[in-house]
């Protein structure tokens, strides 16, 4: 009896720290999507103060472009492009298949492909034109919210970050991983802005977008591999 209790109080150990990280995922993933939402509502009403906030950061960035910076701002930019993010994708999936690592992959398979369709569903949906200036930097003719490159290097670098956590022990490796995609992702984020083809709404909307939709994708993920774990 003793033998059976101890062994039922191991299993609920477990089956609480997971329903706990549930939660709490679930609501910072609800409070995300809650953003996302207030920012997309005030770009379709063209809200005043953020329009305001948006036409002032973009023209200050326009008005100190330099030579030196638009180039470094334009390599940085190709790291987020879709063609980019969807050949490191396909080299890493390569890499899953041969290692076996089958969760991994499917996580990589459902995150990035996934959210790339979906920031082209918002896209249309939201149909914002992009910045417009008298001499720009990059014109883009395609919509502008919310940033694809936002969202997809969020998407990208983040499971990316969440597989070299799945691999590693060490919490400062897994804090490192989390600081240098978190890196990536501002830099992308700021050079979409500075080449002028982006509001900082757009972006910011495009971060929070790849995560909710990163995080969904994780969810699902961990919910296929709950069962094979408790066996």
């Amino acid at each position: 009896m003793n033998l059976a209790a101890t062994a039922h109080a191991r299993l609920r150990t477990p089956r609480r720290a997971f329903l706990l990280r549930l939660a709490l995922g679930a609501l910072s993933l609800f409070a995300t999507a809650w953003l996302f939402g207030a920012i997309t509502e005030d770009v379709v009403n063209h809200d005043a103060p953020l329009g305001t906030i948006d036409l002032d950061v973009a023209t200050w960035l326009h008005a100190h472009a330099t030579s030196p910076a638009t180039r470094l701002m334009f390599f940085v930019s190709d790291l987020g492009a879709p063609l980019t993010v969807m050949a490191m994708t396909s080299v890493l999936a390569i890499l899953l298949v041969w290692k076996r690592q089958r969760p991994q992959l499917l996580l990589l398979l459902l995150a990035v492909p996934g959210g790339a369709l979906l920031n082209v569903i918002l896209k249309h949906l939201v149909h914002r034109d992009r910045p417009i200036f008298e001499d720009p930097i990059q014109t883009l003719t395609s919509y502008s919210f919310p940033s694809g490159h936002a969202m997809g290097s969020t998407v990208f670098f983040g499971t990316l970050a969440a597989i070299v956590i799945w691999q590693v022990r060490d919490w400062r490796l897994c804090a490192l991983a989390i600081a240098i995609a978190g890196l990536f992702v501002a830099l992308i984020c700021f050079s979409r802005i500075y080449l002028g083809v982006h509001y900082l709404s757009d972006v910011i909307a495009g971060f929070l977008a790849g995560v909710v939709w990163l995080g969904a994708c994780l969810f699902a993920v961990a919910a296929l591999r709950r069962p094979h774990t408790n066996r």
